[in-house]
């Protein structure tokens, strides 16, 4: 008997930690909600008064805003918009920087585009080379990229124009 005892605690313990269905309570589905005619005249909420529906007013359409130029017009390099950044490449065989090669890259870069009004944020991001502009129109942004592609292992760069 008490083998017995032991077989039955070990097959509710197992029950327990494997989450059996059957030792869990069943679900019980709430009840539906019954309207009641209980409900006295005066506690029932009183209607609010509909607004009179005023007329349209309408508008002269706004002329369409001239085209303003975009960066990528006096990139002297393929541009491709890829959301809110740019891909700019130089040449179709673009191999990307390696390792050991990034960090002069990077001071090339720095001194290149030093003393511009558009001061880009330089890094490498994932094996490519991200320029971020915090500030700079279009001509400024135009110029440190032309300048930043005139260095020789640049062939391939991102570009974050300011906002």
């Amino acid at each position: 008997m008490p083998r017995k005892n032991l077989i039955v605690a070990c097959c509710v313990v197992t029950g327990l930690t494997t989450g059996c269905a059957s030792l869990r309570p069943p679900e019980v589905a709430p009840a539906p909600l019954e309207e009641t005619s209980s409900v006295q005249p005066a506690l029932a909420p009183k209607p609010t008064p509909r607004r009179t529906q005023q007329p349209a007013v309408q508008r002269a359409p706004r002329p369409a805003a001239a085209a303003a130029p975009t960066v990528a017009t006096p990139i002297r390099a393929n541009v491709v918009n890829e959301g809110n950044s740019l891909l700019v490449t130089r040449s179709t065989a673009a191999a990307p920087v390696p390792l050991f090669r990034q960090a002069i890259v990077l001071a090339n870069v720095r001194a290149a585009v030093a003393g511009l009004p558009a001061q880009p944020k330089a890094e490498f991001q994932r094996g490519l080379l991200t320029l971020t502009f915090p500030r700079g129109t279009q001509p400024e942004v135009a110029t440190a990229i032309n300048r930043t592609l005139a260095i020789p292992e640049v062939t391939r760069l991102r570009v974050i124009p300011p906002p």
